[in-house]
């Protein structure tokens, strides 16, 4: 994941019953250690590329939770955890006021909600905020350049899709979620991909989403007397 400010990378490496996570300049330099013994991955950058969000393991390892990691401090800073649900996908709004971040419900469902960033933890519970009801699969939160939508992928119509919620000042929903792009056909669909890894990016002027591709020929052959 590339910081905001474009000179540095952040990676997660998968080793023997543990992941480590690094960050490196992108024009060349040594690797800097984040985390030796973190959550699967970095999953956001604060605005000023001093910063990032993880993914962490509760005390008893029985849970995803999200932490703060400064730059230059290995120290992850807990800033949301739920008893009930793992917690993933937090990602700082451009301008750093809010987190958007997925709660894994259960049972084939999983729910966004925004909370209220501040410099420390825990972000309490009775302040997130639902941006959907929880009914469906929807995940991969990425905000708008403009901080005032968030896009996702969501199954509520039956296909994993890209879908949009508009935000008001206060962050709250603004109005119905709507779809941005419908991956209906048989040929080109993200339900190829194995479930929860459809990744999506969101630029000044497009989105990134990935897809699985099946084509297939028939083909002749003329066998020899």
């Amino acid at each position: 994941m590339v910081s905001p400010d474009g000179s540095k990378v952040a990676y997660s490496e998968q080793r023997i019953k543990r992941f480590e996570q690094f960050t490196r300049p992108l024009d060349g330099g040594a690797m800097e250690v984040l985390c030796e013994e973190c959550g699967a991955a970095v999953t956001g950058w604060s605005r000023d590329s001093k910063a990032v969000l993880i993914n962490s393991l509760s005390p008893d390892k029985t849970r995803v939770t999200v932490s703060l990691i400064k730059l230059g401090d290995r120290s992850p800073a807990l800033l949301l955890d739920d008893l009930r649900y793992d917690l993933d996908h937090a990602r700082f709004s451009p301008d750093d006021r809010w987190i958007v971040f997925v709660a894994r419900t259960g049972f084939g469902a999983s729910r966004l909600y925004l909370a209220p960033y501040r410099d420390r933890g825990p972000l309490p519970a009775k302040d997130w905020i639902p941006i959907t009801d929880g009914n469906s699969w929807d995940t991969a939160p990425q905000w708008s350049p403009d901080g005032k939508l968030v896009y996702y992928t969501s199954s509520r119509d039956g296909r994993r899709c890209v879908w949009a919620q508009r935000l008001d000042a206060a962050g709250r929903p603004a109005g119905p979620a709507f779809a941005v792009a419908h991956f209906h056909t048989a040929r080109r669909s993200p339900t190829r991909l194995p479930f929860n890894h459809m990744d999506l990016f969101v630029g000044r002027d497009q989105i990134l989403v990935s897809l699985g591709d099946l084509t297939g020929n028939i083909w002749s052959v003329k066998v020899s007397d």
